[in-house]
């Protein structure tokens, strides 16, 4: 097995070490890159997840729309939906304490 000889000439050394630079931000770049990819999957699928649970019954406004009388059809379908949109967002992240705990789960899948 042959010696590997140091390099001699300070040039080619200064190109080595902005080669190794150069690989380490690129490297850098790719895993910022991956992580906000990650973040954002996570959102969408918390988001996804609160709507589904919205979806399955579990509503904010249900105790307004238990005293509204005079609403039918289209108007409580209507209303049905936003509540439905609205409730999923806040357990999908909007508000502080469920944003904090995505983004708790955001760091143990970048730690896995």
């Amino acid at each position: 097995m042959a010696a590997i000889a140091p390099v001699e000439d300070e040039t080619s050394q200064d190109d080595y070490i902005g080669y190794l630079t150069a690989v380490k931000y690129s490297y850098e770049f790719q895993l910022a890159r991956f992580r906000s990819i990650g973040r954002r999957y996570t959102s969408v699928g918390v988001l996804l997840a609160g709507i589904v649970l919205a979806g399955l019954g579990l509503s904010l406004f249900d105790s307004v729309f238990a005293n509204v009388q005079k609403v039918s059809g289209w108007q409580y379908s209507a209303l049905r939906f936003v509540d439905i949109v609205i409730t999923g967002g806040l357990l999908g992240g909007g508000s502080a304490g469920l944003s904090t705990m995505t983004e708790k789960i955001a760091e143990w899948r970048s730690k896995v």
